[in-house]
């Protein structure tokens, strides 16, 4: 029985070689603009002075339900409410418009300073 040999032309290897580097390239590209978009979003995600730790956020009585949530006494002798895991969009827009008006108003029945807590799974405000 004969052995039968064949050879790869040349332009076949270099073409080859050509797809392996662009294909590198294009993986690397992606990767940087992943990167890139990943550090953006991190970089433009707005911290919020009032914001607080949420070490220091604990219920220590249920007060009541409200529209959004629940309200509660915490640790830091103060009142918060919470927005629920559901919630919509609108309902969660609405909670923050209203956080943002309570930043501005004063009056005998609320802290000089109000906090929020912007977290994976709820948002508290106090």
């Amino acid at each position: 029985m004969e052995s039968l040999y064949f050879q790869i032309e040349p332009a076949f290897q270099k073409s080859f070689l050509n797809f392996g580097i662009y294909a590198i390239i294009i993986c690397i590209i992606l990767l940087v603009g992943v990167f890139a978009i990943l550090w953006y979003n991190k970089k433009t995600i707005p911290v919020d002075p009032w914001e607080i730790p949420r070490e220091k956020i604990g219920l220590v009585k249920e007060l009541g339900k409200g529209n959004f949530g629940h309200k509660g006494h915490e640790k830091m002798n103060c009142a918060m409410s919470t927005v629920q895991k559901n919630t919509s969009d609108l309902e969660l827009k609405s909670f923050l418009e209203d956080a943002e008006i309570m930043k501005c108003q004063t009056h005998q029945q609320k802290f000089e300073h109000p906090n929020k807590h912007n977290g994976e799974e709820k948002l508290y405000t106090n």
